[in-house]
């Protein structure tokens, strides 16, 4: 495979992942919505401290990082 089929296949896996990573934060932000009303912590409402809650959470926010600053890159360079 030449380089621009694996980028192509891992620009593919990261599509992929971060469908799945919004999916879930979506699940959380509407629990969070509802736990809203009784008055618990965000923290507890959006299951933080559960590992891979909190995983998850690292990699849309690293993701969305990373693609903006590459975005960028490849705008202006």
């Amino acid at each position: 495979m030449n380089i621009n089929n694996q980028l192509l296949a891992g620009l593919v896996v990261l599509l992929v992942m971060s469908v799945a990573f919004n999916i879930y934060q979506f699940i959380q932000l509407k629990r969070y919505q509802l736990h809203n009303r009784t008055k618990a912590s965000w923290h507890e409402a959006m299951n933080l401290g559960n590992p891979i809650s909190l995983f998850l959470w690292w990699g849309l926010c690293s993701g969305a990082v990373i693609g903006i600053l590459v975005g960028i890159i490849e705008l202006f360079i």
